[in-house]
């Protein structure tokens, strides 16, 4: 009988050995190990590039809340009542559109002070109430007994307004904590300012003092330090007492108006 390399007849000498298409069982195939290496590593990569991505877009999100928060001041009543809703359905999840209603501002609550070209700082703080309230601190002035509230998020930032408006006919009552009840009651009742610069917290002790001739009729404008963060970049609206604060004023005052700086 012939074999298979008779049969070709080819000149050639072949050899046939079965073991050579036998796999052995106790040997496991396995990928090169550069290949285990550069597949960790693209991993890693991945999700470091992944940290960085998330990273950026807290970044950008952080920016973008504070411009929000600093240029707040310049929106129109209709984008500020908006926005003020937001933080107030947020604070009370848990009351029915119709108790929701009864806390939300209306727009006509509201000055628009966005025209102002001025930079608002503290610097600035006397030149926007002069031109705001000229017929109160600028050269048409008029006598009057009601008062212009300033109403910041901090007792530090009260003194520093209050320092910044000495320029200002009667310049301004500083009203803080630090103060003994007595002496701000006094201080409002002989004090020829119609400057207010308070704390939320302190406005409402002495609007709950009997002897306090301060009220909610006494009070013809609000102005808002809207615009100054502090070194967490915290703006006066983040306190929900303070709009709770406000919309009972309004609601107290009907005629009294809100301006944000």
């Amino acid at each position: 009988m012939s074999t298979l390399a008779d049969d070709l007849d080819d000149g050639l000498e072949y050899a046939y050995n079965p073991s050579d298409n036998e796999v052995d069982e106790g040997v496991v195939v396995s990928e090169p190990e550069e290949e285990k290496i550069d597949g960790k590593g693209k991993r890693k990569r991945d999700q470091g590039s992944s940290k960085e991505k998330l990273k950026e877009k807290k970044k950008i999100k952080m920016q973008y809340d504070i411009e929000h928060k600093l240029n707040f001041s310049k929106e129109q009543p209709d984008v500020i009542v908006e926005e003020l809703a937001k933080k107030i359905r947020q604070h009370n999840k848990d009351l029915s559109s119709l108790e929701l209603s009864e806390l939300y501002f209306s727009k006509d609550d509201f000055v628009y002070t966005g025209d102002y070209p001025h930079k608002r700082n503290l610097p600035g703080f006397s030149k926007f109430l002069k031109t705001t309230f000229p017929r109160v601190f600028g050269k048409s002035r008029r006598n009057t007994s009601k008062y212009v509230l300033v109403l910041s998020q901090s007792a530090i930032r009260c003194c520093d307004i209050h320092r910044a408006t000495r320029d200002l006919p009667g310049s301004s009552l500083k009203l803080i904590k630090k103060n003994k009840m007595k002496n701000d009651i006094e201080l409002i009742k002989r004090a020829k300012s119609h400057l207010l610069s308070s704390t939320t917290g302190r406005l409402i002790r002495l609007l709950e003092e009997e002897e306090c001739t301060l009220t909610p009729d006494s009070i013809s404008a609000i102005v808002v330090d809207s615009s100054y963060l502090d070194s967490k970049k915290i703006s006066y609206w983040d306190d929900y007492k303070n709009i709770e604060v406000i919309k009972d004023l309004l609601k107290k005052n009907k005629s009294l108006k809100v301006y944000l700086y």
